[in-house]
């Protein structure tokens, strides 16, 4: 069995229902949501979107202010879900990547650029 799909095993959505979450219905923010990034799961709760980079397009996203393409009780986004990894877990913790070499420093700036996370990007550029 693979990472990934040991996740996908093991990762629920909790109350409220997925629906209520897309729509903005219910408490969202300790919500656990599962996303496919490129063919990668991650599993997270809306917190981690919100608290340490408000402004971002990750928090507008889930907001509930816009509607999101969803399948299978996973929110779909088509981007690098290597590099989203990255992203996800300067949201949890503020840790940039050590280590990284220039051509995947390039490539996080960009995916970084997409979603927005001020503070990674200010980290990487």
């Amino acid at each position: 069995m693979t990472n990934s799909s040991m996740l996908a095993k093991t990762c629920f959505l909790l109350p409220p229902s997925f629906e209520e979450i897309i729509d903005g219905k219910g408490d969202r923010s300790s919500s656990w949501v599962r996303l496919n990034v490129g063919g990668k799961v991650f599993c997270t709760t809306i917190d981690t979107f919100t608290l340490r980079e408000p402004d971002s397009m990750l928090a507008a996203m889930f907001s509930g202010r816009h509607p999101l393409n969803h399948e299978e009780g996973c929110v779909l986004l088509d981007r690098d879900g290597e590099y989203f990894g990255y992203i996800l877990n300067w949201l949890r913790d503020g840790d940039v990547p050590a280590a990284l070499e220039a051509h995947q420093y390039k490539q996080l700036l960009k995916e970084a650029e997409y979603f927005q996370p001020r503070g990674l990007i200010d980290a990487v550029a």
